[in-house]
């Protein structure tokens, strides 16, 4: 069941989705395209193969961000060749349905079944179902983590980590009551997408909201990494989450860029967009040995 919106809200989510696809790099860099059955759809994934290398590998599941309702997987292209590259794992980039056409929990739940999927198939796809990560942005971060949550309440599969860039967790405070600095995303932006993620009713659920999630589900987690920006209104949540975290005995590594702003490692022309890199190629080859 879709959300329904303006045509103004409409106009606005089209333009943001127009200007990400042009700013894909034309040339691909991903091995192969793969369609994951899920209830009702196939979802598409972009591989990443470590060039001549036939074994079970360790597999990194990456998820694109957009505010639940836009973005690309071939966004992350660069940071994904990488992550591949240098710690020889494959790795899955998720193209989950959007809102408000697909509200939650379509999305969150098109990546758990996929990851779910695939670890079940791990010798069609020469992985190691023993050795897999997550790995998301903005609203990929959300994803990652749930996914993490619903394997946990389901005992379906098993994460070695988990790496939350710049996530939102909670849904149910207005962006007009949390923080807020020139360079944020704009509050009006904000709300608008969280208006055609999910009804009123919803944001506070645990897997809409991981911040309301109950503390026996989140300690169940396996070690978690985030990092948000300093410029965010979405720093104050992961933040507070990561201490909670840590209070629950969660394994727990917290880094916040300082000076920078919400989804900055998508320009590869800043150097810290590669430290960026760098920080997750580190914790994720930690999460996967």
């Amino acid at each position: 069941m879709s959300i329904a919106i303006s045509d103004e809200m409409r106009k606005c989510l089209d333009e943001r989705q127009k200007k990400k696809f042009a700013a894909i790099r034309k040339e691909a860099i991903y091995d192969r395209e793969l369609r994951i059955p899920v209830r009702g759809a196939q979802i598409r994934c972009l591989e990443y193969a470590p060039r001549e290398n036939g074994q079970k590998l360790p597999v990194i599941f990456d998820m694109h961000g957009g505010g639940f309702t836009n973005g690309y997987p071939e966004e992350n292209d660069l940071m994904c060749r990488q992550m591949c590259d240098r710690l020889q794992a494959r790795v899955f980039s998720i193209d989950y349905r959007l809102a408000p056409e697909f509200p939650y929990p379509e999305g969150q739940l098109d990546v758990y079944e996929t990851i779910r999927y695939f670890a079940a198939h791990e010798d069609a796809f020469q992985i190691r179902a023993d050795r897999m990560i997550t790995i998301g942005h903005s609203a990929g971060a959300n994803y990652a983590l749930t996914a993490a949550m619903r394997a946990c309440e389901e005992h379906t599969f098993s994460l070695r980590g988990i790496i939350l860039d710049y996530p939102p967790l909670d849904m149910v405070t207005p962006a007009k009551d949390k923080f807020y600095t020139e360079g944020c995303i704009p509050m009006e932006l904000s709300d608008l997408f969280n208006a055609c993620y999910c009804l009123p009713e919803q944001a506070g659920e645990p897997f809409c909201s991981p911040t309301f999630a109950p503390d026996e589900l989140l300690r169940c987690l396996p070690p978690v990494t985030i990092l948000p920006c300093e410029i965010d209104s979405l720093r104050d949540e992961a933040e507070q989450f990561a201490l909670r975290l840590a209070r629950l005995g969660v394994e727990v590594t917290l880094r916040r860029y300082v000076g920078l702003s919400h989804a900055f490692n998508l320009n590869y022309d800043l150097p810290a967009s590669q430290e960026s890199i760098d920080m997750m190629v580190r914790q994720a080859g930690k999460y996967l040995q």
